[in-house]
């Protein structure tokens, strides 16, 4: 037979039953099909067949020490006991059943570190993927879990599923089932009680029905199943097509930036009571001197700066990092002091390289003007004054409050 093309696998219409353009008769008869429908076809039969049961590993609780953390994540820079703590509190939450968000000021890692976490976790082949997200304030359910949209041919609507579901099925036409982790970043930059709704009692280990057809199984609603560690043993249940399987060690890791917490969506107390929260705070002003070296290195500026201003730089960050005697702390993270030397490494100032990066890390800080003032009596001259009056504009800070007036 002229341009005879073998499938790969059989492919029963099942599997792309609902997304086909061209119906097909009854059994044993034959009819022709047109280029979309061929190409739904092989489509499926070049993807792996879909397990008609659940993996045995879906069913199984996490257990990871993850001792390796850090010791080839050269971006993660932290003081020795703070590494042993991060270790310890994420394995122990992680271990435990929990999702965890991670919270601190800006550029202190949270994000890379949940990254890590996942790329541990996946290499050991504890999950098999993880989706990384940023949350905002327009997301809805729809982002979350899913909705209905136009079906490839647009004669009708279909559900397609979101970020969450994602995470449980892959493939063709989703029939796949997965474990990947999900990160969201800047978790409350969403507005958590429309953004997850149904995944709140998900969260909380129960089944929830949604109401959208599944594709394809026009009487059947979508239907999300957390799984237990406790019915492994039992299992007998063959894999429903219409449902969302939750595994075992499924988790959540998100980020929240603590100086925007107020500008911010308020997460519930219901919703908080789904992590564990973990700290990844700033270094301290002693810990600042031991890591330098280290920080340059793994940001390929060591020998790229006259040392005499990474040396400033670092006095600077000592200084702003300074536990204060009054008023509140307002530490910053590795990143921005990055920022800084990046900058200045293309010609700009050690005062420019302030006024873009650090100071406006000080709107809404009561008496920041005590701590900018530290700042500006490092400066002489010109200097001071660029500062004291970008500062001043910057923050709304009467000048007259400000060192040098």
């Amino acid at each position: 037979m002229e341009n005879f093309q073998e499938f790969p696998r059989h492919v029963s219409l099942e599997e792309v039953e609902g997304h086909l353009s061209t119906g097909f008769p009854t059994q044993y008869g034959i009819t022709k099909i047109d280029k979309r429908t061929y190409e739904t076809i092989l489509e499926a039969a070049e993807s792996m067949p879909p397990s008609r049961e659940i993996p045995k590993e879906f069913y199984e609780p996490l257990d990871i020490s993850l001792d390796d953390l850090f010791k080839e994540a050269e971006s993660l820079i932290f003081p020795k006991e703070e590494q042993i703590r991060l270790k310890k509190e994420i394995a122990a939450a992680l271990n435990a059943g929990q999702h965890i968000l991670f919270f601190g000021p800006p550029g202190t890692g949270k994000t890379e570190l949940t990254r890590k976490v996942c790329e541990q976790v996946k290499m050991e082949d504890l999950v098999d993927d993880f989706i990384l997200t940023t949350a905002t304030a327009d997301w809805t359910t729809y982002n979350t879990i899913g909705g209905y949209m136009p079906s490839e041919t647009g004669e009708r609507l279909q559900f397609r599923p979101g970020q969450f579901l994602r995470c449980f099925r892959s493939g063709y036409r989703q029939q796949q089932l997965v474990n990947r982790w999900l990160i969201i970043d800047e978790l409350n930059r969403a507005d958590i009680d429309k953004a997850f709704g149904q995944l709140f009692t998900v969260l909380s280990g129960q089944k929830v029905v949604l109401p959208f057809l599944s594709p394809g199984k026009e009487d059947k609603l979508i239907t999300i199943q957390p799984l237990s560690s406790s019915e492994g043993a039992e299992r007998q249940e063959k894999l429903k097509d219409h449902y969302y399987y939750v595994p075992v060690s499924w988790r959540i890791l998100a980020t929240v930036n603590t100086y925007d917490k107020a500008s911010l969506y308020e997460m519930s107390y219901a919703f908080m009571r789904r992590f564990a929260f973990i700290q990844v705070r700033a270094p301290l002003e002693a810990e600042i001197p031991p890591l330098r070296d280290a920080y340059l290195e793994a940001w390929g500026v060591e020998h790229e700066l006259d040392p005499d201003i990474v040396n400033e730089v670092v006095d600077l960050w000592q200084t702003i990092n300074k536990t204060p005697e009054t008023g509140v702390a307002r530490r910053i993270g590795p990143a921005i002091v990055k920022d800084m030397l990046m900058y200045m490494k293309e010609g700009g100032t050690l005062v420019e390289a302030l006024v873009a990066y650090v100071i406006p890390q000080f709107e809404g800080v009561p008496r920041a003007n005590e701590k900018i003032s530290e700042l500006i009596a490092k400066f002489e001259g010109t200097e001071r004054t660029y500062l004291k009056h970008a500062a001043a504009d910057l923050l709304q800070i009467p000048e007259s409050k400000l060192e040098g007036s």
